[in-house]
């Protein structure tokens, strides 16, 4: 599940956990199996929660956002040009800066998708007499493009475990080499893993598994 808000300065917050009272459930899921499945009138209560939530501020910014529309374009250009989902990348991009462009972390990551100005630097990014790193990352097309490289180098790097390119886009890769190639035990970076575990979910359009009799089942998702 996930939890959020936004804060008086319109940041917005997740977890995937309800953290303090601020918190809201943004996304409920389940597995579909027989242990999480309930009677008829807690399912239309669940449906009826559901469309309360659709109405929510939170819901909105991150999936009926009109910077969505504006970037999905530039997510999927970038994430086609380093072999990545855009699915994928669009769920970073939610977690990270929840569309906005002009975001700066507590630690100076910039934009779209966090990028700090040193790893912008390791990927030919240069100041000059007009601009600096830092606002040129700004800029949504050269912040996706810097940020997928890093991640589909990431994705490279540890190849067996996608799980660890997360973590070590949120951590750093040295910190996912120090724990021995395991997710740091950092709370926020465990919680980023998983984040954006469920929002590529969400914006997957199709799951598909296979029935006992080898049949294939497809699962929808519609935001």
């Amino acid at each position: 599940d996930i939890y959020g808000y936004i804060d008086a300065a319109g940041v917005t917050h997740l977890a995937t956990e309800k953290l303090d009272e601020q918190y809201t459930l943004f996304l409920k899921t389940g597995d579909g199996t027989a242990a999480s499945r309930n009677d008829q009138s807690e399912a239309e209560s669940n449906g009826a929660s559901n469309d309360a939530l659709m109405k929510t501020r939170l819901f909105r910014r991150l999936v009926d956002h009109p910077n969505i529309a504006k970037y999905e374009p530039m997510i999927r250009a970038a994430a086609g040009r380093h072999g990545l989902d855009p699915q994928l990348v669009k769920a970073v991009v939610a977690v990270e800066s929840g569309f906005e462009p002009r975001v700066v972390s507590d630690k100076g990551a910039v934009g779209l998708m966090q990028v700090l100005p040193a790893t912008g630097e390791r990927y030919g990014v240069r100041a000059d007499s007009k601009r600096s790193v830092d606002q040129k990352l700004t800029d949504p097309l050269l912040n996706l493009e810097i940020g997928t490289r890093y991640l589909a180098d990431l994705r490279k790097r540890f190849a067996s475990r996608p799980e660890l390119a997360l973590a070590a886009y949120n951590a750093g890769e040295n910190a996912v080499i120090r724990f021995r190639n395991a997710i740091p035990p950092f709370s926020e970076t465990q919680a980023y893993v998983k984040l954006v575990d469920q929002f590529h979910a969400f914006y997957s359009p199709r799951r598909t598994s296979k029935n006992a009799d080898g049949k294939q089942r497809i699962r929808v998702t519609i935001g």
